[in-house]
This record gives C-alpha cells, sequence and structure tokens, in this order.
C-alpha cells in the first residue's frame, strides 16, 4: 500500500564492529525512482555522524557516491556500534531491496558488474556489426550484380 503524501517510512537498523580495525560499509538503496532517500548515521550517543540526503526530487551532483543507486558510505570504529536511520518518501509503492556491504565487497561486486555489462554491450555490438557486414555482402553480390548486368544489356541494345 503506498503511503500517504504527508508520510514517511522509518527503517532502523544498528551495525557493530567486533573486530580491531575501522570497518567501512556502504548502504545501498536499490530502488533507483524513489523521491525522497534519507540515510542518516547516529553513534552510540545519538549524534548524527553522517547525513546523506539524496532521492530522485534532488540533485544528482549532492550524492556522495556517482551511481545508478542511491549508496550511502560510512564507516565504524573498532568496538563501536552506529545506528542507522532511513527515511524514504515516495508515492509509489515500496518495494526496495537495501543490502549493507563492505566496501572492499561492495567495490568488487559493482566492477564485476560493470564487466559483464561492457561483455555483453560488446558482444551485442559485434553481432550488429556482423550483421551490418552480411548484408552489405547480399547487396554487393546480388542486388548490384544484377544491376550491372541489367545495365550492360541496356548498353548493347541501343548500340
Amino acid at each position: 500500500m503506498p503511503l500517504a503524501e504527508d508520510q514517511a517510512l522509518w527503517i532502523r537498523a544498528q551495525v557493530q564492529n567486533n573486530l580491531g580495525t575501522r570497518e567501512s560499509f556502504y548502504l545501498s538503496v536499490s530502488d533507483s525512482n524513489l523521491d525522497i532517500v534519507d540515510v542518516f548515521i547516529l553513534d552510540e550517543l545519538g549524534r548524527i555522524v553522517h547525513s546523506y540526503l539524496s532521492g530522485v526530487s534532488r540533485s544528482f551532483q549532492a550524492r556522495q557516491v556517482d551511481h545508478r543507486h542511491f549508496v550511502s558510505p560510512f564507516s565504524v570504529d573498532p568496538n563501536q556500534r552506529v545506528t542507522i536511520y532511513i527515511r524514504i518518501k515516495d508515492p509509489g509503492l515500496l518495494l526496495m531491496p537495501i543490502s549493507l556491504s563492505n566496501a572492499d565487497t561492495w567495490i568488487s561486486s559493482e566492477q564485476n558488474k560493470q564487466i559483464l555489462f561492457g561483455i555483453f554491450v560488446g558482444s551485442s555490438m559485434v553481432f550488429t556489426l556482423y550483421y551490418i557486414w552480411i548484408t552489405l555482402q547480399y547487396l554487393a553480390l546480388f542486388v548490384f550484380d544484377n544491376s550491372i548486368q541489367f545495365i550492360y544489356l541496356l548498353l548493347i541494345n541501343f548500340k
């Protein structure tokens, strides 16, 4: 059921870093048609550490990461916990995948997706050029060859 115009969906999650090193994460909201996507990262004292205001109704240049989805990078110090609040406002149905990934994992996954997309587009271009080549060969062999014969016959008959 869609939200009313004055309503917003709030999502809360907590991330705990039990490692001895500072960890970087990427929070991704994968529906690129949402009007407003606000992400707030709070520390253990409830202070806002990071805030990311994005969405279709806001400028693309204001995004922290230039990506087709709404991506919010943040880091968590060793043995610390942060609370994440996500505010989503959109008049349509709210079916959106939200993922939280380690920075290295997210970057590797995105690179693999781009490589596969490049292979797909490259192979499509090869098939298109092959089709054009075959079409030109057909035209050269049958259409132009018959045209040359026709012109030759016309020239012989009018001599």
